[in-house]
């Protein structure tokens, strides 16, 4: 029981870590855009949808630091 009580404290403070955390990505050139940390699979994929369509010269990789 003490392991459910737990969890239902943790899960909504690391939700909202998700919504308040930012971190900048390295966009076009030398562009740096603050996305929140819940955000950064969907900024990746679209920009790697640009590289494969040709409108961006290169993809730039996430690495979280």
């Amino acid at each position: 029981m003490q392991l459910l009580n737990a969890l239902h404290v943790t899960l909504p403070d690391s939700h909202l870590r998700l919504d308040n955390d930012t971190v900048r990505l390295l966009v076009g050139d030398q562009t740096r855009l603050r996305v929140p940390l819940g955000l950064v699979p969907l900024v990746q994929a679209r920009l790697l949808a640009r590289h494969l369509r040709g409108e961006a010269a290169e993809y730039p990789p996430f690495a979280m630091r």
